[in-house]
């Protein structure tokens, strides 16, 4: 495989979908994507202040579950290879979401990603469930 090494990594994550917020072991913000910051607005501005602190506070909003709070799924991914699936609730929708550890040789980083439901395949069962009634 031949990587362009002139290829933007930025470029990358603003090129996803999925919104992506990267966070080092010191609990800062250290970049996320164009998606994560039309997903979740101005509230951007406070995890890049206040950093994973804030990212808790906003994705366990509605949950009471401490199990299913994301510093379980953050606990359970940086134990294990593999992304560990939460959601969280935004505007009324739930949102679902990723978080994996990312390790390198000099840190380890907590990368979560937050889809975007795609609510036209729900819009397209009801319609034909609409004209089948009819």
């Amino acid at each position: 495989m031949v990587i362009n090494s002139g290829l933007d990594g930025q470029l990358v994550l603003d090129g996803l979908s999925q919104g992506v917020l990267i966070f080092d072991s010191s609990n800062q913000l250290v970049t996320e994507n164009s998606a994560a910051r039309a997903i979740l607005g101005a509230d951007i501005r406070l995890l890049r202040a206040e950093g994973w602190l804030a990212a808790a506070v906003l994705f366990n909003s509605r949950i009471s579950d401490p199990s299913e709070m994301v510093e379980a799924a953050r606990a359970r991914a940086l134990n294990s290879d593999e992304p560990v699936r939460f959601h969280m609730y935004r505007m009324g929708e739930r949102v679902p979401c990723w978080i994996t550890a990312l390790h390198t040789r000099m840190d380890v980083y907590t990368m979560v990603t937050m889809e975007l439901p795609d609510w036209s395949a729900v819009a397209e069962l009801v319609e034909k469930y609409t004209e089948e009634v009819r």
